[in-house]
């Protein structure tokens, strides 16, 4: 006797993803890129803390491009210039402001021990969400603005320490801010979501073993019939 063999058999392994995949339903997707933006923010932070020493060139050194700016001769440059590094007594203030608080916050992150769940982690961020982050900095326009000087005026100094910063302190913090406050009761969310889901998972895997038994079974049952 032969057996018919069913057209595009499933495997049940195949199924099974399929179900499981169904039971994972976060509701606030957008939940998850505030997180992803926190840890993103925190990498950002711990980049800078690498970038003391640039910190202090820009912040310490800066006002002698303002200087040399006075300077320039070449009247369309100068006021390209100028239009770049009026603002550099603020910028000065906002980086002085960040490097203070990123060093606080970096110094609270590695006092504490390694996190194990998303809640442990969420206790990690609370601390974060008290510090005000309120800067908001562009560097890029300093950074540009670097090519226009006198070859005898330029600081290369100033100018690679600019081009190191802009990636990691070019942003507006008080986004930061926001998301530290978000974050510990995203994760809370997220832990519980997760949780659901691989429960389910279980519930599912479970079930569907039971009616593979089941129906084994019953075919052993209906050959020992016969």
């Amino acid at each position: 006797m032969t057996t018919k063999q069913p057209t595009n058999p499933k495997k049940p392994t195949q199924n099974r993803t399929k179900r499981a995949s169904r039971a994972l339903n976060i509701k606030n997707r957008q939940s998850l890129l505030e997180v992803a933006f926190g840890i993103r923010s925190l990498e950002r932070m711990n980049k800078i803390t690498q970038l003391e020493s640039d910190l202090n060139t820009v912040i310490t050194k800066g006002d002698t491009v303002v200087a040399a700016i006075r300077n320039e001769k070449d009247p369309n440059r100068k006021t390209e210039m100028e239009k770049a590094w009026n603002t550099f007594p603020e910028v000065k203030v906002a980086l002085t402001s960040i490097q203070t608080k990123v060093k606080g916050v970096m110094a609270q992150i590695k006092g504490t021990n390694e996190e194990k769940s998303l809640t442990e982690v969420s206790t990690k961020y609370k601390p974060l969400g008290v510090v005000d982050f309120n800067e908001k900095i562009d560097l890029r326009p300093l950074r540009l603005s670097m090519k226009l000087l006198d070859p005898a005026q330029q600081n290369k100094e100033i100018e690679q320490a600019l081009e190191n910063l802009d990636d990691a302190v070019s942003m507006d913090w008080g986004m930061v801010h926001a998301s530290f406050v978000k974050i510990p009761n995203l994760l809370a969310e997220l832990e519980k979501e997760f949780k659901a889901f691989f429960e389910e998972s279980k519930k599912q895997h479970e079930n569907h073993h039971q009616f593979d038994k089941a129906k084994d079974k019953s075919f052993m049952e209906k050959i020992e019939e016969k």
